[in-house]
């Protein structure tokens, strides 16, 4: 206490009398009047909140400002969190704090310098990068003498070394992050210490269930941690700054267990996809693709470990969730990116045919059919591998086939994967290839009464909507509207559940087309117009066509002839 008191004391410029110590000496000047005290840096000092514990209690006039990377803990306390300054949203965006003052601290070291237009890119890069953090940013500015600025945002990025300074009339906690760092890490216990290391793999966050897996640690450590300013924490997931992160993962390959961590992570989270792998093929997938959205950095890191290093039981777990995630979460590319670049790895079947049959359903959902057709024509003979894989291999072949007119070909490997799908029991499969058949069939087979049979009591809503769609497209071509409307309102309400903006602007179109048909004008009216309004959002001109001529021939039964041309022309034009 008293040496804390006495740089005080030498900070104000205060005189300390014979008779007193330099505490009552703190006392005797503050007394008198109102004061404010500004402490900066308390996590560095010992039992501080005592100290101004004690202060606050002999001067009731004194106002404590402190600053510190935890709280003091004191009852009388109030609280106020401070992070980064205001970050650019994108390239152009230079009206911001965090630029004004990297660009401020650039002038200084180079008079030269100014914010223009080229330049601009790499200052709000750089100021994202660090997250707007005023200590990081003057430390990049300090390059500014030797380096232009796109070579500055090349060295700093991702790059905490790079963030310090020789300056002489700097503290030496301020000339690095890590010497900024290095005096809240040391003050942390040895456990504390080893769960912010860890937290270094969580890229995103991570949820109080994956801290306790992944880290082994308790929400009390978490706790610690978040009030101690190296992590944050909002409805139940925490974070961590950029830069707290680098440092952080330094500290792990000094500890010589990032190993053991990277193995942990990687075990966690794809077993959660493969713990996930009924809800997504459920009643209610969306819980499941809210949970695993946050955790898509994640996810892809542990399963480039996985790959890395052989656990192919466990991708080949995983790999089902992991396509039913990018598909219905919109996210077909990125999906499509990551088995491309897992295929490079992975040449051993029967995992690669996984990864190879895989790959080319998100192909063909992205309409890629010239590598759709590359990939199955690289298989081996369907009769030389799993019977399971030639299931997939011929659902494949015939969905290509009809997207190429080759419907005799197609009907043949649709009739093939029936038969693979009644032996291996695969309901999914089963269902699709005779809708399909149904179809090729021009809407005369046998198969109608099994889809009917089997469609109310599937479990996969996402697999149901499509067969509800199927069924309501089967009835209306026999003129039984009734029997369309209800199937495609079935359907709506599912898609409506899973947020399918697609499938509900499809099945509103098709109730449309029935609702006029049943003479229910305004019902179809309205129909139309959600229709219309969910494909302009998707930027779907094609099916908006289909609406326009639905709409023109609805105004034409309810003699609104010349609104039922206008409608007509515009989906023409």
């Amino acid at each position: 206490d008293e040496l804390v008191a006495e740089a005080i004391l030498q900070a104000c410029g205060w005189q300390i009398r014979p008779d007193e110590t330099t505490f009552s000496a703190i006392v005797r000047y503050l007394h008198p009047n109102p004061a404010l005290l500004v402490l900066d840096n308390l996590e560095h000092l010992p039992r501080m909140a005592d100290f101004v514990l004690r202060l606050l209690t002999a001067v009731p006039n004194l106002t404590v400002l402190a600053t510190s990377r935890h709280q003091l803990g004191l009852q009388r306390e109030v609280v106020r969190h401070l992070h980064g300054l205001p970050i650019p949203h994108d390239e152009r965006d230079v009206a911001v704090p965090s630029v004004a003052l990297l660009t401020e601290r650039m002038q200084r070291v180079n008079s030269g310098f100014r914010l223009t237009t080229a330049v601009a890119p790499h200052v709000t890069r750089i100021c994202r990068a660090l997250e707007g953090w005023p200590l990081a940013l003057e430390l990049a500015a300090s390059w500014a003498e030797l380096m232009d600025v796109p070579a500055i945002a090349t060295q700093v990025v991702g790059n905490i070394t790079a963030l310090q300074t020789t300056m002489p009339d700097l503290p030496t906690r301020h000339r690095s992050i890590s010497a900024a760092l290095s005096g809240s890490f040391a003050l942390l216990a040895p456990n504390q210490q080893r769960v912010l290391a860890r937290f270094s793999l969580l890229r995103g966050g991570c949820t109080n269930e994956a801290a306790e897996k992944v880290l082994t640690t308790t929400n009390g450590e978490m706790g610690v941690l978040v009030r101690r300013s190296l992590l944050y924490e909002h409805d139940g997931r925490y974070t961590i700054h950029e830069l707290i992160r680098q440092f952080a993962l330094d500290k792990l390959a000094q500890m010589g267990e990032q190993a053991a961590a990277e193995r942990d992570h990687a075990q966690y989270y794809l077993g959660l996809l493969i713990a996930l792998e009924d809800d997504l093929h459920g009643p209610h997938p969306l819980t499941a693709i809210r949970q695993l959205r946050p955790e898509r950095e994640n996810i892809y890191r542990a399963w480039h470990w996985a790959v890395e290093h052989g656990r192919y039981e466990w991708l080949t777990a995983a790999l089902p969730s992991m396509l039913r995630f990018y598909s219905m979460a919109g996210l077909l590319r990125e999906g499509e990116m990551l088995l491309r670049e897992t295929r490079t790895a992975v040449t051993q079947p029967p995992f690669a045919h996984d990864l190879l049959l895989t790959h080319t359903k998100l192909c063909l959902s992205l309409g890629s059919y010239d590598t759709v057709r590359a990939l199955l024509v690289s298989l081996p003979p369907l009769e030389n591998i799993a019977p399971h894989h030639q299931l997939e291999a011929h659902y494949l072949w015939g969905h290509l086939c009809i997207v190429q007119n080759r419907v005799s070909e197609s009907r043949r490997h649709y009739e093939q994967a029936v038969t693979l799908a009644r032996a291996l029991n695969r309901q999914a499969p089963l269902l699709t290839s005779l809708m399909e058949l149904h179809i090729l069939s021009d809407y005369q087979t046998p198969y109608l009464a099994e889809v009917l049979a089997l469609a109310d009591g599937l479990r996969d809503h996402w697999l149901q909507q499509r067969v509800y769609t199927f069924l309501g497209g089967v009835f209306i071509r026999d003129y039984d509207y009734h029997q369309a409307r209800d199937f495609w309102q079935k359907g709506l309400v599912i898609a409506l559940e899973l947020e399918n903006e697609y499938g509900t602007a499809t099945l509103y179109n098709n109730l449309g087309d029935a609702l006029r048909e049943l003479g229910e004008f305004a019902a179809a009216e309205n129909a139309f117009a959600q229709a219309m309004s969910r494909y302009k959002s998707l930027h779907n001109t094609a099916f908006t066509m289909n609406v326009l001529e639905g709409r023109a021939r609805l105004c034409a039964l309810r003699g609104y002839y010349e609104q039922a041309i206008t409608l007509a022309q515009e989906g023409v034009d």
